[in-house]
C-alpha cells in the first residue's frame, strides 16, 4: 500500500489562543441561554441598543434617569455606575420590575453594588466612605458592565 501523508502546517499558538477563546466565549454563551431562559426571552424580545458615539451620549439628570427603570416598556431599563449609564434593557427578567435587581434600574447604584447591598439608603453614587475592598467590588461590576451593557450616557 502507498503510504499516503497529509501536509498540514501546524497552526500556530496565537490561531490556537484564538480558536480556543471564541469556543469558550459560545459555550458560555450557550450555558446562559440553556440554563436561564429568561434571559434567552430577552434576548430574542428586545433588540440591542446602538453603540453611540460620545458626542451622541445622553446627559441625564438623577431624576430624569428615574424614568427609565422599566416601568413603562416604550423605554429602555438604564443603570447608572459611577456616573456612566448603561442600558440593561436586554436582562429585563433581572432589572425590570419584580426582578431580582430591580431596585437598581433607573437609579445610581454605585454605593449599594460596592456594597453587595439592595437597600434603599445604600442606593446611590456617594462613595467617599467606601473601603478599598468596597471600591474593588464596584470596579469588578462596572468591568461586568461594561463587558455586557452598552453606554448610551451619563449622569449630570
Amino acid at each position: 500500500m502507498k503510504d499516503i501523508s497529509l501536509n498540514l502546517r501546524k497552526p500556530s499558538t496565537s490561531r490556537l489562543s484564538t480558536l480556543f477563546n471564541r469556543l469558550h466565549l459560545v459555550n458560555q454563551m450557550l450555558e446562559v441561554v440553556i440554563k436561564y431562559p429568561s434571559v434567552k426571552a430577552d434576548l430574542t424580545n428586545h433588540s440591542a441598543a446602538l453603540l453611540l458615539p460620545p458626542s451622541a451620549m445622553a446627559e441625564l439628570t438623577a431624576n430624569e434617569l428615574r424614568g427609565y427603570d422599566g416601568s413603562d416598556d416604550s423605554k429602555p431599563i438604564y443603570v447608572s455606575i459611577r456616573s456612566t449609564v448603561f442600558d440593561v434593557t436586554n436582562a429585563k427578567s433581572f432589572y425590570g420590575p419584580g426582578g431580582p435587581y430591580a431596585v437598581f434600574a433607573g437609579r445610581e447604584a454605585s454605593r449599594a453594588l460596592a456594597k453587595m447591598s439592595k437597600s434603599e439608603e445604600d442606593i446611590s453614587g456617594e462613595l467617599d466612605d467606601l473601603t478599598e475592598k468596597e471600591l474593588s467590588v464596584l470596579q469588578d461590576w462596572e468591568n461586568k458592565f461594561r463587558a455586557k451593557y452598552p453606554v448610551v450616557g451619563r449622569v449630570v
